[in-house]
């Protein structure tokens, strides 16, 4: 397995694109997640899946970190994520054999951390790009192909059925994904600390 990251930066935005060569599902009977932090403050996230820890010791993340993914084994492990005044989050086994998942994780106003996960796509097909609006605007507008696109929050919005997308949102410049095979991708879009909405990118294999 190769995991690639490319990051573009400029004054608006950061883009964190991670994606990886070949399906991540295979490595484990029960599926693989990967989680991604929203958490809108740097802080001390313990987590772990079972006995396996996925967060740093004793390092703040920041919002964008993402875990990488990871095979859900053994089978009974529970995801937990824990910290200093806040409720902890748990989520017990739910993927089917070879599915592959994002999990966001966030902090309801209660202090509380809180798992997501992802909304199912009801169309399969061998291309496809969705997003999702993980950021403080009710609705964010985006730019998928030269077409406006409005994202209501917490919404899973489909782009395109192509293999490749062009996209730009909040000013930024325009971005394309065409990678060389049919894939799956969701565009999660979230709101940094410092109020600048970032984009992260990666495969959609929980259809």
């Amino acid at each position: 397995m190769v995991r690639r990251a490319f990051l573009f930066i400029n004054t608006t935005l950061l883009l964190l694109f991670i994606f990886s060569s070949a399906p991540l599902a295979q490595e484990s009977s029960k599926g693989s997640i990967g989680i991604l932090n929203l958490v809108q403050k740097p802080m001390l996230i313990n987590m772990y899946l079972g006995t396996n820890r996925l967060t740093p010791i004793d390092e703040k993340i920041d919002t964008g970190f993402f875990s990488g993914f990871v095979p859900w084994s053994p089978p009974q492990a529970v995801l937990k994520a824990e910290a200093l005044g806040y409720s902890p989050a748990e989520l017990k086994p739910f993927l089917r054999p070879l599915e592959v998942s994002l999990i966001v994780l966030q902090e309801n106003p209660s202090k509380a951390l809180a798992f997501f996960t992802f909304p199912k796509s009801n169309e399969k097909c061998p291309s496809s790009y969705d997003a999702i609006n993980f950021t403080k605007k009710e609705t964010l507008i985006i730019q998928a192909d030269g077409k406006e696109v409005p994202l209501k929050a917490n919404q899973r919005v489909r782009l395109s059925r192509s293999k490749a997308l062009s996209y730009s949102f909040c000013g930024s410049e325009e971005f394309t994904i065409n990678p060389a095979d049919n894939h799956n991708y969701i565009l999660v879009f979230y709101t940094t600390a410092s109020g600048i909405v970032d984009c992260f990118v990666t495969f959609d294999q929980s259809m």
